[in-house]
């Protein structure tokens, strides 16, 4: 006997979340709880798809504030270090020469030790820190934007520069030693 029915793939679901199966003895229903939650993660993924770059990435640091910051400053801390380094390297070689030829870009000229340095800075110490003194400075400090600027620049910022010194040359000194 051959009975003719619509063709569904099997664990499809129609337009509620229910699960449609060719033999109505195997239909089953969601409960309502499941159905929520994959109406919830469709929505997500919808509103995500239509989301600018920095909205996404602002959803996130909601989300996971410091990891987010600490992520952020490493990519910023390695990009500058390595473009940095290039010109650098750029200059350096074009000192001796009369032409004002352009170096093309070649990844010899970038000195990655120092970009891998400049990563761990920001993923390490960087990001942390900025996520935790900016949360205090909010909460603690004063309430003027040009007087918390001032205490940070004028106050925070040297002692910053001291730590981010010695962490850099700690960690070149390690990454030489190790390599």
């Amino acid at each position: 006997m051959n009975e003719s029915k619509g063709i569904t793939a099997i664990g499809a679901s129609d337009d509620r979340g229910n699960i449609v199966d060719d033999d109505d003895s195997h239909h089953s229903q969601l409960d309502e709880e499941e159905e929520n939650e994959i109406v919830h993660i469709r929505r997500v993924k919808d509103e995500q798809k239509l989301l600018s770059p920095l909205d996404r990435y602002n959803s996130i640091l909601e989300r996971k504030p410091l990891l987010t910051k600490a992520v952020t400053s490493a990519i910023i801390g390695a990009l500058g270090s390595g473009v940095g380094s290039f010109l650098d390297s750029s200059s350096r070689s074009s000192k001796g020469s009369r032409s004002n030829n352009h170096k093309k870009f070649s990844f010899h000229n970038i000195d990655f030790l120092q970009v891998l340095t400049f990563a761990l800075h920001g993923i390490l110490v960087q990001g942390p820190f900025d996520h935790y003194w900016s949360e205090w400075l909010a909460k603690h400090g004063p309430k003027s934007k040009g007087k918390s600027l001032l205490l940070d620049q004028l106050v925070v910022e040297p002692y910053r520069l001291v730590v981010m010194s010695v962490f850099l040359d700690t960690t070149r000194s390690a990454l030489r030693e190790i390599s």
